[in-house]
Formats: structure tokens, sequence, C-alpha cells
């Protein structure tokens, strides 16, 4: 019975030595929840006694979210006041407490208390660092329960925008943003500068600053910590100014509120691009600084600085402070902003600013037609320009030359090269370069119809030489044909202008000759300079063609200076029946020669027009003499098939009917035709298409009808107590007649176009 009762004992003493022995358990806080802004406490406890466990020092470590948490304080326990503790937290986001003691700590429960605040919202962990949480040196053993924090975000309103630079004036409109409870209430902490309606809409009042400041229903506020500037002063540049390039334009620099703060100095700085205005001047009459003293000036960069200064405070509350010039510069195409900096008044003063902007108009380009232009001293040409802004201006570079008059009508004068310049109302401007003006024509007759298989001279015609220019006394260069059954044979001066000079012919080849000609008998008179004899040779047949051309002609080492018109000659075989009628005459008897026999087939007439081949008309004629009515004024061939052979009968010349209004012959029996012709001038004749034609007397009314080579009326112009009459002669190049009725004067001119 002893040995069982020993036994229990036993049992029971080493039940108690095991409850003594059991671990404590340290924890800190989980599941508490706190608002952002808050502070609170945390605590570190122990779950059991720790009386059993004789402990003498101890150390802890946790760890926390430093973004989220900060420690604002720590108390310790009375168990823990023996203790010499110790706490670190000179790294952010951990804790550290350590402490050492002669006597046991005792007790269970709270250890520690750590007061915390909540930076933001989101969710907080405690954690144990283990392997630095130590009791004594290692003994007892203890577990670790970490805690965690669960923060809610604070209500918050936000007021934006919190700051501003208003002018007097002005309104703001400002907004609340967060999780506040309408209704909200504004207010301004210095009502004299600004006031503030219940929907947040500022209103500048007056110089000065202030604050705003918004409250929720709950009483939650927010007052901005930026302040809301207004001054009573404003400067400001007009937005999208624009000019054309090369121009010049006033900016003016718009004020208001001069008149309230005693305004007796300022300063600005205006920048802008360079590769687009360049600064000209700065205008203060009529403007607010008229009676200050201005200085502006450009810098490098774009930028323009100006400052003033007045013996008196400015009185004017609007208007223009100074008004600055600036010149578009010509080849500017891109906008530019004019942005006010570095503003002040008084040296303290700050001003409203409202930048401004421009971008240059661009100069339209100009076109001049007719785009290039070869004249004659004394031709008249009317030039037009288009794309652009009338009124032109119309300029040429050498008036010695050639002279334009407002209309763009161009009138050459002597020998020479020109540009002709034309601008518009806008500055925009164009030139037509090497306007090339000759002092006369010296030219071959195109399209003269010569006899085939013989020998022919050419003259080479001159007109009159401008009298500024002088006389001719010398003539060189080289003549060609272009048809190698042609041979060039000689120059010849018999009953020419070049009579009795000097002459020198080289022989390049059998189509082209070197000459030159010098006399002592100068001439400035219009007439055959020389003649050119040339032989057609046998291969050279009826239609064949060949031009006449000049090369390197001078004449008197340069000067006068001749516009040269190569001519041209076709081949062409006369009968001896060739006549000329009139218009409804009839040819008389066409016959065929006896020696010509053989079956005849039929008749045939065509028109024959130089450089074309017309198609021929047939003509139910089949006997060897027939008389025929042509129908169109002209020349016409007619042919007939022999035994399928055609055999030239006649060539007929066809001229309209006297006294008809496109009359090409003589006057009525009472008017002296032949003497009016050799009164009148046209000029130049072959033409490009502009004529000149001199009356050498005004007349009351004047009729020119241009006739084409089919006797069709084309075109007619009237004038009226003129003269001299200049016109166009419109139409494809080719032989035109020109009918002139002047007060029942008429006579009928034969005129040459050109291409």
């Amino acid at each position: 019975m002893k040995n069982i009762i020993y036994s229990i004992l036993a049992c029971l003493a080493l039940f108690a030595q095991a409850l003594k022995a059991q671990d404590p358990v340290f924890s800190l806080p989980a599941g508490l929840q706190v608002t952002a802004g808050e502070t609170f406490e945390v605590k570190m406890s122990v779950d059991s006694d720790l009386t059993p466990h004789n402990v003498l020092a101890y150390s802890f470590a946790f760890s926390y979210n430093a973004s989220l948490l900060e420690i604002k304080d720590l108390q310790y326990d009375p168990k823990l006041q023996n203790f010499s503790n110790v706490n670190n937290t000179l790294q952010a986001g951990k804790l550290t407490l350590t402490g050492a003691s002669s006597s046991k700590a005792e007790g269970s429960g709270t250890l520690v208390t750590i007061t915390f605040e909540a930076k933001a919202g989101g969710t907080a962990p405690l954690n144990f660092i283990t392997g630095e949480c130590i009791l004594n040196e290692g003994l007892p053993n203890a577990s670790y329960l970490n805690g965690s924090i669960s923060i809610a975000n604070k209500p918050l309103i936000t007021l934006t925008p919190n700051t501003a630079f208003l002018a007097r004036g002005q309104t703001l409109q400002c907004n609340v943003s967060g999780n506040g409870t309408a209704p909200y209430s504004w207010g301004v902490t210095n009502p004299e500068v600004a006031s503030v309606s219940a929907s947040g809409l500022i209103t500048a009042l007056g110089h000065g600053t202030t604050k705003v400041f918004v409250e929720d229903a709950a009483g939650l506020r927010d007052e901005s910590d930026g302040l809301i500037k207004v001054t009573a002063l404003s400067l400001s540049l007009p937005v999208d100014l624009q000019e054309w390039q090369g121009w010049e334009l006033d900016i003016p620099v718009n004020a208001t509120g001069f008149d309230l703060l005693n305004v007796v100095s300022g300063q600005l700085t205006l920048t802008y691009r360079t590769d687009v205005l360049q600064f000209v001047g700065a205008e203060t009459s009529g403007t607010i600084l008229e009676n200050s003293s201005l200085s502006a000036g450009e810098v490098k960069g774009g930028q323009l600085n100006l400052a003033f200064a007045s013996t008196s405070p400015l009185t004017e509350s609007s208007g223009s402070l100074v008004v600055l010039r600036f010149k578009v510069l010509p080849g500017a195409t891109a906008s530019t902003t004019l942005n006010f900096s570095n503003v002040l008044f008084n040296e303290a003063i700050e001003a409203f600013t409202i930048n401004g902007s421009f971008s240059p108009r661009i100069l339209p380009i100009l076109s001049i037609s007719p785009p290039a232009a070869t004249m004659v001293a004394g031709d008249t040409l009317i030039f037009t320009a288009s794309n652009g802004h009338e009124p032109y201006t119309w300029s040429t570079s050498d008036e010695r030359v050639a002279r334009v008059n407002e209309d763009g009508r161009l009138i050459a004068y002597e020998g020479g090269v020109t540009d002709l310049t034309v601008s518009d109302a806008v500055g925009a401007i164009t030139s037509l370069k090497n306007i090339k003006v000759s002092d006369m024509l010296v030219y071959f007759p195109s399209d003269t119809l010569e006899k085939i298989n013989s020998l022919t001279l050419t003259p080479c015609r001159i007109n009159a030489v401008p009298l500024a220019r002088p006389a001719v006394s010398s003539i060189e260069g080289e003549i060609s044909v272009a048809n190698t059954n042609i041979k060039l044979l000689d120059i010849f001066t018999e009953g020419s202008l070049t009579e009795g000079w000097q002459k020198i012919i080289t022989r390049i080849s059998e189509q082209r000759i070197k000459f030159y000609l010098a006399g002592a008998t100068p001439f400035s008179r219009q007439g055959a300079a020389f003649y050119v004899s040339m032989e057609l040779m046998e291969g050279f047949k009826e239609y064949d063609r060949s031009d006449i051309l000049f090369h390197n002609l001078l004449i008197n080492e340069g000067t006068p200076i001749p516009m040269l018109i190569n001519g041209s000659l076709e081949g062409k075989l006369f009968t001896n029946r060739d006549k000329t009628i009139h218009l409804g005459e009839s040819t008389g008897e066409l016959f065929v020669s006896e020696s010509e026999e053989g079956t005849i087939s039929k008749w045939q007439k065509r028109k024959r027009i130089p450089g074309q081949i017309m198609q021929w008309i047939d003509l139910n004629f089949t006997s060897r003499q027939i008389s025929d009515i042509p129908d169109a004024i002209g020349e016409w061939e007619y042919n007939v098939l022999i035994d399928g052979a055609s055999v030239k009968v006649a060539n007929i010349t066809v001229i309209p009917v006297p006294d008809s209004p496109v009359s090409l012959r003589a006057e009525p029996k009472n008017q002296d035709s032949g003497s009016f012709c050799k009164e009148i001038r046209l000029y130049p004749n072959p033409t490009k298409g502009s004529l000149e034609l001199d009356l050498k007397q005004e007349y009351q009314q004047i009729v020119i009808t241009i006739i084409n080579i089919s006797g069709q009326s084309i075109a007619e112009h009237h004038f009226n107590h003129q003269s001299v009459v200049r016109f166009e002669l419109s139409g494809p190049a080719g032989v035109y007649f020109m009918a002139i009725n002047a007060e029942n004067r008429k006579t009928v001119i034969k005129v040459i176009k050109n291409q």
C-alpha cells in the first residue's frame, strides 16, 4: 500500500513539472480594423504566466508595412518595468525590442503597447521575425502568432484646381471630388479678392490673394493648400493674326487695369519664330505708354524685350499698351505663337497674360501669258496676269528696249533684251525673263511658188531701221536651202538697198554660201536688201518644197539687231493658159493641146494651198475643151486624165469681185486705192500674230476685215478716231488678206502669218 502511495506522488510530481515547463505563446492582434489617418494601439502579449520560466532577458522583432503604418509611440507593461528595455525603430518597417533584468518577469497578458498611425488604406501584416526572437539564452522555447491590420480609406474630398492666377473680372470653376456627402458649402478666406458661388464658381474681384475651401454635409473639409492670385493688370495679344508674306503688320499689346495700381514702370518679353517675323519697331503714339520712355530690342533667338518708365502713374484703364510693328519674312510659311514671359510692373506686380498667334498668308504664284515672247521694234503685245489679286502692276527692266503700260501692253522700241515683271495688289511678283527685241525684220518670203526647171531670184527683205539705231552699212552671214535639188548660185545687189556695195561670196556647198556685203551708202529704209540667185534643178518637181535659211547673220557687227524669219518656196508648173479672174466669173475656155494625144477620161480641179496637197474634185467632162466657174477665192489647178496620166491644163487665180466688202482688187474708180496702199504701213509682215497699221492720219471710222486663203471672212475689227491701230491676227500660220476701209478709202494687203 505504501508503495502505491509513493507511485501516485511521483506521478503527481512529474505532472506538475510538465505543467511548469509549458512553452509560452507570444502574439500580435489579428483582424484589427482602423481608418486611414487614425492613431491606434497594437498590444504584443503572452498567453501564459512567465514566472515558471525564469525569464531574465528577452529579444523580440517583427515587421510591418512602413507605407501603411508609422510608429508614433511605444509603452512597456509594468511586467517589464524592472528590465532595461531598449527599442530600435531605425529600420523602416521593422521593430526590435530587447531587455534584461536581475529579477524574472512574472505574469501573462500585455507586454508592450505600440501606437501606430494608419497612413493609407490597405492590409498591413504584423509578422514576428522568429529568428530574432529569443528568451534568456534560448530557453524556454516560445511560439509566435502573427497579426494583421485592415486599414480603411479615410473619407476625403478634394478641391480642384487649388491654385490659379486670374485677372480681375475673370471666373474660374472649381470642382470637388472624393467620397464626401452633399450638399457642399464653398467659401474664400479673403472675400475682397474673390467670391465663390454655391456651385464653386470663383469670380476675381480685386488685386491680392485668397484661399478657397469646401465642406461637405458631414463636416469633411478641404481647403486649398495653394493660393488664388488675382491681379488688376492684364495683357493680351490678338490670336489668328494673318498678313501677306513680305508685308508689315502692327500687333497691339492690349491692356486693362492700369489705372488702379499706380504703375510707373514695367517690363515684358515676347517670343516668336524669327523665320516668320522680324521686329521693325514699337509705336507709343495713341497708346497707354504715349508719355512714357520705352526701350525695345530684338535679341537672338526670337525674343523681344520691352521696358518702360513713366514720371507719373499710368491712368488709362484699358487700351493698347504699345503697338509692335513686324515684317512678315518673304519666305515665311509656318505659323508662330506670340508668347509673353517675364512680365512685371513696378518690379513686383504680375499681370495676367493671354498669348497670341500669327500665320503668314502665302502669296499666290502669278502666271504671265503668253509665257514667252520675241518681238521687233514697233511690235505691241498684250500680256495678261492670272492667279493673283488685281490690280496688277507691270514694269520692264530696260525701258529703252520696251515699255509696258498698266494694262500689260508691251511696246518694243529697240533691239535688246528686257525682263517683264508683274506684281499684284498683295505683293506677289513674277517675271518673264529675257524677252528678246529685235530692231527690224530680215526675212525671205514664205510659200512663194517658183517655176520648176528655172533660175529664180528670191529677195531678202528688211524692214526700216528704228530712228535711234544706226543705218545698215554691212551685212554678213550664211544662207542655205534644205533641198538638194536646189543649187545656190550667187547674191545680186542690183536694184536692192545694197546696190553698189562690195560683195564677197564663199561657197560652202551646193546648198550653202557665206557672204559679206559692205558699202559707203548706208540705209535705214525698208526694202529688198539683196537677192539670192538659185537654180531649181530637174529633180525639183512641182509641189516639192524647200526652206531658205539664215545662219549667223550679223548687221554692222551687232547693231541694229535683226529678227530673222526663214522663208520657203514651192515648185510650180506654170502654163501659158494661167489667168486671174474674179469670183463668180468663168475660167473661159480651157483646152487640151493637140500635142497631148490620147483619150480623156475626166477633168479635175483642186485648190492650191502652199504646203498642202488638196484632194482633186472630179468634173463631169471628157471633152478636150471646157469652161468652169470656181466657187471660192484662191488659186485653182485644172488637170485632165489622158490614158490614166495627169496633165496640167491651167492655173486659175480667183480674187474677190471689185467693190465688195472683202475686195482684194482695186478701189472704185473715184478712189485712189494704189495711193492709199502706198500711204499706209502694216508692220510686221510676216507676223507671228500682232499687227500694227499706221494710216498716217486720223480717220473717224476704220473697218478691217481679215480674210483667209479660202476667201472666208474670219474676223472684223472696228476703230474710231485713230491713226494707228493694233490688233491680233488669229488663226493658224498661213496666208491672209486684210481688207481696209477707212472712211471709204479702201485697199487690200496680203499678210503672212508664221508659226
